[in-house]
Parts: C-alpha cells; sequence; structure tokens
C-alpha cells in the first residue's frame, strides 16, 4: 500500500455566504497523478491556494507532507 501524501479530513471554504468547497475526506497517495477539473468559479484554484499555504480555509483539517520549495518530478 502507498504512503499517504496528503489525507484532507475536512475542508471548508466560502466566500461571504456563497461556500466554494466542501471536502469531508480524501487522499491522495504518493506516486499518484490528479486532476483537478470542473467549471469556472468551482474551487479549483482556491484548493490549490489552500494546499499551497497562500490562503487559509475557514475550517479545515488536512495531514499531508507539503514543501512550498519542491519541484515536481514524474517520476
Amino acid at each position: 500500500m502507498k504512503e499517504t501524501f496528503i489525507h484532507i479530513k475536512s475542508l471548508r471554504f466560502q466566500y461571504d455566504q456563497l461556500a466554494v468547497l466542501n471536502i469531508l475526506d480524501a487522499r491522495f497517495q504518493a506516486g499518484e497523478l490528479w486532476i483537478i477539473r470542473g467549471k469556472s468559479g468551482s474551487g479549483k484554484s482556491t484548493l490549490a491556494k489552500i494546499l499551497g499555504s497562500s490562503l487559509g480555509a475557514n475550517s479545515s483539517e488536512i495531514e499531508g507532507q507539503f514543501s512550498t520549495n519542491s519541484k515536481w518530478n514524474p517520476e
């Protein structure tokens, strides 16, 4: 079994009264490639900013191995 790289136990973000993200449970394993897609305004960039620590969530519980200075290596 692969090691969990990022585990989002709960994540909620909203602009004013509009809920943009509400993730209850998501696990991303080391070595996997994921694509985040959706309509404009569905929260793709918001999720990336929260995981990259440039935006704070309204409430969150996220565990993972993060490095803001790492470069992606597809090996």
